[in-house]
């Protein structure tokens, strides 16, 4: 899953990224 959130994070835009950073 780590290797696919910053391809998902980078489509979906920051909402998931704001979780992960």
């Amino acid at each position: 899953m780590a290797a696919g959130y910053s391809h998902t994070t980078r489509a979906a835009g920051t909402t998931l990224t704001a979780n992960i950073y």
